[in-house]
């Protein structure tokens, strides 16, 4: 390549550059576009090695050198003006320190002798001038220098451009924050009130329904009172005529004959078929507990209904029907058996047959123990119940007792004391504490509410526990407990009916004497009344003759 035709692409490429003048900052950078793909621009950085400045040399200064690639290599359109700048720099100083070592070498060359010196420093001669790639190079790098200032003019100018679209943006973007936030208003606002509206709808159903309540409520009310009251009144007629003589002694007549065939049916059925008594207990249970338990609740009595003889007889109906082949809850049941004999005795249970209340507590007494007589003695060998052979414990029974006594302590004396002691019910506490007059027999430290109820389930425990070795008991003794138990009720019932009868027989002897002794006193009035006036009479008659 000659010097002439390189001098010429300079000065056309500088033609270039001082022609180009255009606000827009894509036509500014447009003529960058013109970089090649294979021109590497170093980073600021970056280390030149001295083979590095070698291969750079050679290709500035062979023929296929390309002086307008160099300067205005070919980047993308595309390509970022902040990068190109950066690497528009990167190789300004590329330029800068080929130049500086090729002046530093031609300084020690002379070209003036016309020898061959530059071949030392890799330097092509063509025409016999060497100089004038030295030339090229500083043009080359005045025009770079030109360059990047253009280059820093269109960066600075695309940076306002930016800024001035982000300040628009930004602009548009509260423009649209404040749109939408209006928008949001509204909707909050609208959203708003229509909660409102649903919450005053809601507030009003409530009310209307608080109202219906209170109105169905309060019309419930009157209802079960009116259904009450017209029960009472039937009740209260009932009573009367239950009352009356003709009514009360047909009554006793029924309840009599009924104890007594009572007496016979379950002796026969003990005697005959001991094996299958269980049948006739629980009829004889259910009829007499279910009739108590309606009277019990119209009298204010109910709470009796919790005591120990109804919880044993209900688990022996258990066993009976539901766990026929249980050891545990077998010895759990015949355990009780002496706790029941005993109260027989402690709480004065008496054949009176005309009684139904008194025939139906000696039967939740005696009645269990009888059954479980005839289980224990005469039904080892049938094929409902099974029975322990060796092993007999108490501790069955006492789970039980406990059981019960944790749950009739809860009840009587913690969760209904307040209603008990309100409605005045009465309660096997109050019975034996006031009616029988065991509080006032209790020490005075004793006789505190407290502590009378803990006397009251102690000593319940030592009755239960004393009867605990009825569960030992042979044949003969258990027999014979059995029988002392029905021989005491006897005994009580008796005395019963010589105390009644005799003061009804000695009020009818006094009633009697009574009488006579008036209709005496009468006679000998009306005597003196007839002597008088017959002695009046013949004082007359003597008088007139």
């Amino acid at each position: 390549m000659s010097s002439l035709e390189q001098t010429g692409r300079i000065d056309s490429f500088d033609t270039d550059i001082v022609d180009e003048s255009s606000t827009d900052v894509k036509a500014d950078l447009g003529d960058l576009d013109d970089f090649g793909d294979d021109v590497a621009f170093p980073r600021l950085d970056d280390e030149i090695s001295p083979r590095q400045e070698d291969e750079d040399r050679d290709r500035l200064y062979t023929d296929e050198l390309d002086t307008e690639t160099l300067v205005t290599g070919g980047f993308d359109s595309d390509y970022d003006p902040v990068d190109r700048f950066f690497e528009v720099q990167g190789w300004q100083r590329r330029l800068t320190l080929i130049q500086r070592r090729l002046s530093s070498r031609t300084r020690t060359t002379s070209f003036g002798d016309g020898t061959n010196s530059d071949n030392s420093v890799g330097i092509p001669e063509e025409d016999g001038q060497p100089h004038e790639f030295s030339e090229i190079l500083s043009r080359a790098s005045d025009t770079l220098k030109v360059r990047s200032k253009q280059m820093a003019k269109a960066v600075d100018r695309t940076a306002s451009h930016l800024k001035e679209r982000t300040n628009k943006v930004v602009k548009d973007v509260d423009q649209m924050l404040k749109e939408s936030r209006s928008e949001v208003e509204k909707i909050v606002e609208q959203a708003s009130g229509t909660l409102r509206k649903r919450g005053e709808k809601l507030k009003a159903r409530r009310q209307r329904l608080g109202s219906n309540l209170k109105q169905g409520r309060e019309q419930m009310r009157q209802n079960y009172k009116r259904q009450m009251e017209d029960m009472r009144s039937q009740l209260d007629k009932v009573m009367v005529r239950s009352r009356s003589a003709k009514f009360r002694q047909m009554r006793h007549m029924i309840c009599f004959c009924c104890a007594m065939m009572d007496l016979i049916i379950t002796a026969y059925w003990l005697g005959a078929f001991p094996h299958t008594h269980h049948y006739y207990h629980t009829f004889k249970f259910s009829l007499l507990v279910g009739m108590r338990a309606v009277y019990y609740r119209c009298q204010g009595m109910h709470y009796y209904l919790y005591d120990l003889c109804y919880y044993i007889n209900i688990m022996l109906l258990v066993y009976i029907w539901v766990f026929p082949t249980s050891d545990w809850l077998f010895m759990g049941c015949h355990g009780f058996s002496g706790v029941l004999l005993i109260s027989v005795i402690v709480f004065r249970n008496s054949l009176v047959p005309h009684s139904l209340d008194r025939v139906t507590s000696l039967c939740i007494h005696i009645s269990p123990a009888v059954q479980m007589w005839a289980i224990r003695w005469y039904c080892k060998d049938s094929s409902r119940f099974i029975l322990p052979e060796r092993l007999w414990s108490p501790l069955p029974s006492m789970c039980l007792y406990a059981f019960w006594c944790i749950g009739y302590y809860a009840n009587q004396f913690i969760i209904n004391r307040k209603r008990i002691e309100r409605k005045k019910y009465e309660t096997l506490y109050s019975h034996l504490a006031y009616g029988m007059g065991m509080m006032k027999a209790l020490p005075k430290p004793l006789q505190t509410p407290i502590r009378s109820r803990i006397v009251f389930i102690v000593g319940h425990f030592g009755m239960f526990a004393v009867g605990l070795p009825f569960l030992y008991f042979p044949f003969a003794l258990h027999t014979a407990a059995v029988c002392l138990a029905a021989f005491w009720a006897i005994k009580n019932g008796a005395t019963f009916y010589i105390t009644y009868f005799w003061k009804v027989y000695n009020d009818q002897i006094t009633a009697f004497e009574r009488q006579i002794v008036s209709a005496q006193a009468d006679a000998a009035a009306q005597e003196e009344k007839h002597s008088s006036a017959t002695n009046g009479a013949t004082e007359e008659d003597v008088t007139a003759g």
